[in-house]
């Protein structure tokens, strides 16, 4: 263990010494600082504050895991053409004492890195915030906006699992189209059922169960957080919520007039909550109410109070500092296995495309929405390859979380991204490790 850490100290220093840390440093917090002063919402304070963390975070995260990719690459890679590897490697090391020293010594910088992105955010965001109440002395934050929420989302079954019923229903009963293919029709199925998941018709009541868990304490209050849309966005949905559970008498009301495209916010008594935490909302709008349409992903949630700000924000960066593990674990391996271009080209490719995940995802469907064809079936088993073999370096959505003032939890964190990051940071690592071992690094040539 001395030797590792012994390793790690060396690449740490070695980051600063060559200036190289120091460029890293500099470069993200600037980005950071310069896209919150760039960055603008609907000019409210607390919709402003969110979003200017958000964007400026992210990017600046994002440019922290280029860099730290491409140290990785240097730092084994040059070590290794260097010659430097082959001196150590005379020495009575383990290589895998030298492979977890270096990926130890690059997440100290990682942890320094972040630091650095949490400080100038924070700063840049006590700057704005002066100058706005300075300018607008009643302009000031909520006072809840020190507190992070925890967001419940409602019990549904996945829209695969309902597609795949309602096909095997129809079929049986002889009610398929015969002029489509199976693909075609499970498609027009998913769009025919996600319609009237979402569509909330006038005077028909629409409901939402949750489960919280267990009753919350830290507040008085619960909130239900709802959007909806409608054909003409300058209408107002007029309609009746009510809040309760099933197993009390004990429920809320409360007549709302809501506007389209924009989260609104329902103040609900705690106490309707039973202590198993299982919630029902029931939506009633009036008789001559518009057709709303309530999205299916984000529509409506429940939210209560999970503690503190800088508490949230420990357990953002812990879990970022974890997938920028990952990160490391990948570029120390592609850096052993090929030569210095090819790999900071393959692990840059590897990174842009799980960041550009979803936007790839939405190509293959956009691609297989009419009749396929064989370029079309090829581009898309190529883009679908791709996204897999970088499936693992997908970052967490902790930092869209952490701005909107969502509670990050670990374990819901390592159960979303973790279960498919961890493993493929294991299997790099692993291979890392092999390769590394079996090269012929023992005499200086």
């Amino acid at each position: 263990m001395k030797q590792t850490w012994a390793i790690a100290k060396s690449v740490f220093r070695l980051l600063f010494r060559a200036g190289t840390g120091w460029g890293i440093l500099a470069a993200t917090s600037a980005v950071a600082c310069l896209i919150f002063f760039c960055s603008s919402a609907d000019d409210v304070l607390l919709a402003e504050m969110q979003l200017r963390i958000r964007y400026s975070s992210y990017l600046s995260a994002g440019l922290l895991s280029f860099a730290l990719l491409f140290v990785a690459c240097v730092s084994m890679r040059g070590d290794i053409e260097g010659k430097q590897m082959h001196m150590l490697t005379s020495y009575p090391i383990k290589r895998l004492d030298i492979w977890l020293g270096k990926w130890l010594g690059l997440q100290l910088f990682a942890i320094l890195g972040l630091a650095v992105i949490a400080a100038s955010v924070a700063s840049s965001a006590a700057v704005f915030h002066h100058v706005r109440t300075k300018r607008t002395p009643s302009d000031v934050l909520p006072p809840d906006f020190w507190r992070c929420l925890y967001a419940v989302e409602p019990v549904r079954e996945s829209l695969r699992e309902l597609v795949e019923r309602e096909y095997l229903d129809r079929q049986r009963k002889a009610q398929l189209p015969a002029d489509l293919t199976d693909a075609e029709a499970r498609r027009a199925l998913a769009r025919e059922i996600r319609r009237d998941l979402q569509l909330v018709a006038p005077g028909k009541p629409r409901f939402w169960q949750f489960h919280l868990g267990h009753r919350p304490r830290r507040s008085d209050a619960i909130i239900l957080r709802f959007k909806f849309y409608l054909q003409n966005d300058r209408q107002m949905l007029v309609g009746k919520w009510f809040i309760g559970s099933e197993e009390t008498t004990v429920r809320a009301e409360e007549l709302v007039q809501a506007p389209p495209y924009r989260v609104n916010a329902l103040h609900v008594p705690v106490g309707v909550v039973p202590e198993s935490g299982r919630l029902k909302a029931v939506f009633q709008p009036m008789e001559d109410a518009p057709t709303a349409i309530f999205p299916r992903e984000d529509g409506v949630f429940v939210l209560y109070d999970d503690g503190l700000l800088i508490a949230n924000l420990a357990r953002t960066l812990f879990i970022y500092w974890l997938y920028l593990g990952v990160v490391a674990a990948v570029g120390l391996t592609v850096s052993t296995a090929f030569t210095f271009a090819v790999a900071a080209f393959a692990s840059v490719v590897l990174l842009g495309l799980a960041l550009a995940s979803s936007f790839f995802r939405t190509v293959t469907s956009d691609l297989m929405w009419e009749e396929p064809t064989r370029l079309k079936i090829l581009a898309t088993q190529i883009i679908r390859f791709g996204t897999w073999l970088s499936q693992g370096l997908r970052p967490p959505q902790v930092l869209a979380q952490f701005s909107e003032g969502l509670s990050v939890r670990i374990t819901d964190a390592l159960t979303e991204w973790g279960t498919s990051a961890l493993p493929y940071a294991l299997f790099f690592a692993i291979i890392g490790i092999v390769l590394l071992t079996r090269k012929e690094l023992d005499r200086v040539y």
